[in-house]
């Protein structure tokens, strides 16, 4: 059974189990995928972080062609099925996914095997000086634009170009 990598983030209403995925984007060999998604009813004024949704300029997106939260937990089991995942800070990523898959009662488990380029970040750029793995100090180390930034199209691509970029 040959495994895939695929590149990965999510943008979500919080850091905590019970926040939501509102988008996501997964990119592999040939194709990508992207999704605005609609959070529960009721989850913005209720449960919510405030701050996570200022960051991610939430209330500027637009969600006109959104998914529910229901539609995405079944689209990702049938795409992630016997990928594995990179992405920066992989472990928050697939605990969203996975308690999305729990909430819908998806039985599918993602890949136990997952790269986090914020580890490959410490392993290659740490003897550069970097103090900093966040994505943020990252494109200001390489040079990279941070327009679109804390989009999950943008940041899914940073990660690819990181990870190929330290890969060996």
């Amino acid at each position: 059974m040959n495994k895939q990598i695929v590149f990965l983030d999510t943008e979500t209403t919080g850091l905590q189990h019970f926040h939501q995925i509102f988008e996501i984007c997964v990119i592999g060999h040939n194709f990508m995928f992207h999704a605005m998604v609609l959070p529960d009813e009721d989850h913005i004024e209720h449960y919510a972080d405030p701050r996570a949704l200022e960051i991610t300029n939430f209330h500027k997106r637009n969600f006109d062609n959104a998914i529910t939260q229901k539609e995405l937990a079944y689209q990702l089991a049938l795409l992630l099925q016997n990928k594995i995942i990179v992405a920066h800070n992989v472990n928050f990523d697939c605990g969203m996914i996975e308690e999305l898959f729990s909430k819908y009662n998806v039985h599918h488990k993602l890949h136990n095997r997952k790269i986090d380029t914020i580890t490959l970040a410490h392993e290659h750029l740490s003897v550069c000086g970097l103090k900093s793995y966040s994505m943020f100090a990252i494109r200001a180390f390489f040079g990279w634009s941070h327009d679109e930034a804390h989009t999950a199209i943008k940041d899914t691509e940073d990660v690819q170009k990181l990870y190929k970029k330290l890969i060996r």
